[in-house]
């Protein structure tokens, strides 16, 4: 099984930048399949706003930049894949989000998964003078800017003629993720522009049901529905002494991966209090595959 590891930089003792890294070199040296951790450039008064259920950290929590984190991680791994939870695209200029990522991409020989979503926070969107009500074509319109910037040496978008963007990722086709919310309109959106989806917490059935619409939609788009990538996150046991239950946790992964995921996403708990915890925890995440 194919396993990410969901990494949220508050839940790590110490310094959270050096504590991803750290995690991130301790993942590589176990062989799972990628890390990712999300982002948010700020975080609103109103977290009751969150849509999926109870917004569990705090406002003081630490959310460091995804993509220098993970350029950093890049440079201490060797193999593991390098992801986001869900990267707000429409937050940036289309140039400057193809250039970051071509540029992680080639720094980490060609281990870039990113994962392209619009959050759930207006604030964000106001605070970096973004239309939250053009979030959606935003998105769009970054990622056909960034596959034409990847793939093409010369181009023409916006109104340019003949403009290059080098480097170039190291992938032939840098995969990108969409993390959606399962509308027939976001099916057909990740069918025609992506490469795969990222579902927040759902159950096997829901999952097996989506997947079985976005196969679908890429058979419509004359794509492999084999191709798919789907990330799904499995839920957190903990023993009574607050441990990962790595059995329960990984029952729940099979019944994921059974429903259609192609990756299944661990986080790493609450509670680890120094950095030899997180290894050990990141080790039997491992041994579990």
């Amino acid at each position: 099984m194919k396993i990410s590891l969901a990494c949220w930089p508050s839940r790590l003792p110490g310094e959270a930048v050096a504590g991803f890294v750290a995690a991130a070199a301790a993942a590589d040296r176990a062989g799972l399949f990628s890390i990712h951790l999300g982002e948010h450039v700020l975080i609103g008064s109103r977290t009751d706003r969150y849509p999926y259920g109870r917004f569990e950290f705090g406002r003081d929590v630490p959310w460091p930049d995804p993509l220098i984190c993970l350029a950093a991680a890049a440079v201490v791994t060797s193999r593991i894949r390098l992801s986001t939870g869900a990267l707000l695209a429409p937050l940036r200029p289309p140039a400057v989000l193809a250039k970051e990522i071509a540029t992680l991409d080639v720094l980490s020989q060609g281990r870039t998964q990113p994962v392209f979503g619009v959050g759930w926070q207006r604030e964000e969107y106001e605070a970096c003078r973004v239309p939250w009500s053009q979030r959606y074509t935003l998105l769009e319109g970054n990622l056909v800017f960034c596959r034409n910037a990847w793939q093409q040496p010369v181009f023409s978008v916006a109104g340019l003629e003949d403009v290059t963007c080098v480097p170039r990722p190291s992938q032939p086709r840098v995969p990108v993720l969409l993390a959606l919310a399962p509308t027939d309109r976001n099916v057909e959106r990740i069918a025609r522009l992506a490469d795969g989806w990222c579902p927040m917490l759902t159950s096997p059935e829901e999952l097996r049901a989506a997947v079985t619409r976005l196969r679908e939609a890429f058979e419509r788009h004359d794509r492999d529905p084999d191709d798919v990538i789907v990330r799904a996150p499995a839920p957190l046991y903990l023993t009574p002494a607050g441990r990962l239950d790595v059995k329960a946790t990984y029952a729940a992964a099979e019944q994921l991966r059974a429903a259609g995921a192609t990756v299944v996403a661990i986080g790493l708990p609450p509670g680890l209090r120094s950095p030899s915890e997180v290894t050990d925890t990141i080790d039997a995440i491992a041994a579990g595959a």
